[in-house]
């Protein structure tokens, strides 16, 4: 049997191989450098870009800061214009309201009757009077029928009053 020396050959496979690591090694970190090259690159491009956008935000927000004030604004001058619309719409109704009454009393009053004060107050109307006699409220009272909006008279007294007359009160309600 023979000897062989196979000391060169190891320390040459050897050699091989720390080379063949100091390749793969250098590759690994070359493309690490690169990647992280790279990612830096594309870091520093969103910085840039996030930077120029805020840019661009402080320069639009102060105007729609400002049309945003303006809009609420707007909106609580459009919240009292429509109360102002709904009070007038509101006073129409009670106006109309109002001259119905009036048409009504002006209808329902007989001769020697002279109403003193009227007052209107939600749906009820009180009235306050003279007569010559009973027989003259009476007649009002029954006139009640021939009124539109005028419903439902209660006498609250009935009193003597100055020169033979008589004072009286009277509630009504109103439609």
């Amino acid at each position: 049997m023979q000897n062989f020396n196979l000391l060169p050959w190891r320390e040459e496979l050897d050699s091989q191989k720390q080379v063949r690591l100091l390749q793969y090694l250098t590759a690994i970190l070359f493309s690490l450098g690169i990647a992280t090259f790279t990612y830096q690159i594309s870091i520093a491009k969103d910085i840039k870009i996030i930077i120029f956008e805020n840019h661009l935000l402080k320069k639009q927000l102060p105007p729609l800061l400002k049309k945003h004030l303006e809009l609420i604004s707007l909106k609580q001058q459009e919240k009292e214009l429509t109360k102002q619309i709904n009070s007038w719409r509101n006073l129409q109704t009670e106006h109309e309201k109002f001259i119905n009454v009036l048409q009504d009393v002006s209808k329902i009053t007989p001769p020697y009757i002279l109403l003193t004060n009227l007052k209107l107050q939600n749906d009820n109307i009180n009235m306050t009077g003279s007569a010559q006699s009973q027989a003259n409220i009476a007649n009002l009272i029954n006139n009640f029928e021939l009124a539109k909006c005028l419903k439902h008279p209660e006498i609250i007294e009935i009193k003597p009053g100055d020169h033979n007359h008589l004072v009286f009160k009277l509630n009504a309600k109103t439609c």
